[in-house]
């Protein structure tokens, strides 16, 4: 049996480990890190005998994720110190890196404001099949980051080609991204070849 887990990967984003388990009576063995969308976020992975493949609703950190804070000020000159185009080298979605008063870019590898559907066949090599929910209010990327979020996903097959979810969602209201004022329920078609 193998196990998928998920990994707070500061300084990285979309990470979890794989581990092998022979049985209830010794411990999980390492197998390795695996590049998962959402990685670093609540994931739930299920198998799909009709496609033979794993599926997985989770949060991926998109180079999007990567935005200057309109609110961090250098603090030599009273102004904005950083812009989109100006991202540091280490500032990537392989490489997050936190708001100092040097760069002041808020690189935010938890960013839950997109969800999508990924899939794998080995565990191993995952695809993002879909973008299933993300912001539409028209906020800019650093407000929606802080205010719109789409976590914690409850999902089920529904037959051979849905998918039905719940959704803990805070949108157009909500006071964060984790504070929820919605349950959001969606179906989504399966692309069963």
């Amino acid at each position: 049996m193998m196990m998928m887990l998920r990994v707070n990967s500061f300084p990285t984003a979309n990470k979890a480990a794989l581990l092998s388990v022979a049985n209830a009576t010794t411990p999980p063995k390492f197998v390795d890190w695996v590049d998962l969308p959402g990685g670093h976020t609540k994931f739930t992975i299920r198998y799909h005998a009709k496609t033979q493949r794993y599926y997985t609703l989770s949060n991926y950190a998109s180079d999007e994720s990567i935005t200057p804070n309109p609110a961090c000020v250098a603090s030599q000159n009273g102004t904005t110190a950083a812009s989109a185009a100006a991202k540091p080298t280490c500032c990537s979605i392989s490489h997050l890196s936190r708001c100092t008063s040097d760069n002041c870019l808020w690189c935010h590898g938890e960013a839950r404001n997109v969800l999508v559907l990924a899939s794998s066949g080995d565990l191993i090599d995952w695809k993002i099949e879909q973008t299933v929910l993300q912001d539409d209010t028209g906020l800019a990327p650093w407000t929606s980051m802080l205010y719109t979020g789409f976590q914690y996903v409850d999902w089920q097959f529904d037959g051979d080609t849905d998918i039905v979810m719940l959704v803990r969602t805070s949108y157009r209201g909500a006071n964060s991204c984790h504070n929820a004022n919605r349950l959001t329920f969606k179906r989504i078609a399966l692309t069963v070849n």
